[in-house]
């Protein structure tokens, strides 16, 4: 005779306090066989929440050459890509610091600290499957473009546009050594040493200018807002560096006069600058200097240098009056003569590392 077993039956589960309940208590449910009753969460079941898979992305590295070529050095699409281990130079860099110390006293005292020109290596590989003529020929560009005595620029960039870009200046050593015939075999394996004479990397450039054009293409940088008034109570400047950045000034003729500074502090130029001719003032440490330019009214750019006009400034000019502190919003000086002229304050940011900012207040710079 066959024996039937049956499993008892799973009641059927409704929302708490409605009738049908199980165990005839509004609230609980009871398995037959089970001597407690277990009230529920209350609540209907929900399956619980998982986030969105986090989104992952890379560095993007550019080299422009000492030709104004672009090589993509991430990808390998031009032929040339870093690889894995040893990249250097995206970090904060060497600094040599300022202490005094006494025989008579423990420890030292910490006076400041300067950075070093920063040291860059690059392990590349340059290599093509197209044959021994295109691998020559791309060997040429590559080199062409690495003058020693020249400099190109290391751009590194994330996705949406922030990026930031750095001086560099070819340091050959001698020290390539193939193991094997590039040309034969269209691989070679090597490394690079650079360096950045000014030290920091720079991000995208903050500008405002005042006078008689609305927005303008204008060397060196994109298209400037212009304000219609001669005056600049309310322009202020933001520096999201890691360090103090002077402001360039660019001063279109023709202006009779022309005050410009940062907060308080300020330079005055009481020369006239005619109707087609500019001033570059460069407050940077390493410029600090006036210089004439013409000034081509149609492309709005600057054209030739005339010359060094330092010598019309005030004795003695207050270049550290346009510095503007690491992180800090500062207001700016502009008072100018209403002949039609018109200013530019251009500030590039300075940055110890290479990667940019990503925060959610400013997103990537």
């Amino acid at each position: 005779m066959a024996i039937i077993f049956r499993a008892p039956a799973i009641p059927k589960y409704t929302d708490p306090g409605q009738p049908g309940s199980p165990s005839g208590v509004p609230g609980s449910i009871k398995v037959p066989g089970d001597t407690t009753t277990t009230p529920p969460t209350g609540r209907p079941f929900r399956p619980p929440r998982f986030d969105p898979e986090p989104e992952w992305f890379g560095l993007r590295h550019e080299w422009i050459d000492t030709e104004g070529r672009v090589w993509d050095l991430t990808t390998g699409r031009s032929g040339v890509m870093l690889t894995r281990g040893g990249l250097r130079g995206l970090d904060f860099g060497k600094m040599t610091e300022r202490v005094d110390s006494s025989p008579a006293v423990a420890g030292q005292r910490f006076r400041g600290a300067i950075h070093d020109p920063r040291d860059v290596f690059w392990p590349l590989l340059m290599a093509t499957d197209n044959g021994s003529a295109e691998w020559m020929r791309m060997d040429s560009r590559w080199w062409q473009g690495l003058d020693p005595l020249d400099y190109g620029t290391w751009r590194v960039s994330v996705p949406g546009g922030a990026a930031r870009t750095l001086r560099l200046r070819h340091k050959p050593d001698g020290d390539i050594t193939p193991e094997m015939d590039p040309v034969k075999f269209g691989v070679l394996p090597f490394g690079l040493n650079f360096t950045a004479d000014q030290p920091y990397w720079e991000g995208a450039e903050v500008n405002i200018g005042w006078g008689s054009y609305s927005k303008v293409p204008f060397y060196p940088g994109p298209p400037f807002t212009i304000s219609s008034e001669n005056a600049a109570e309310n322009a202020r400047l933001n520096n999201p560096g890691d360090v103090a950045s002077y402001v360039r000034w660019y001063l279109v003729g023709p202006l009779d006069f022309v005050t410009v500074g940062v907060g308080t502090r300020s330079i005055a130029l009481t020369f006239q600058i005619p109707e087609g001719q500019a001033v570059f003032l460069d407050t940077r440490p390493s410029g600090q200097r006036a210089s004439l330019y013409n000034w081509d009214v149609n492309t709005r750019q600057f054209g030739s240098y005339i010359g060094d006009v330092t010598s019309k400034l005030p004795d003695d000019p207050d270049w550290e009056g346009s510095k503007i502190p690491r992180r800090a919003t500062t207001a700016l000086t502009v008072n100018m003569s209403k002949t039609g002229g018109t200013a530019y304050s251009v500030m590039t940011p300075l940055f110890y590392r290479g990667i940019p900012y990503l925060d959610a207040q400013a997103g990537a710079r």
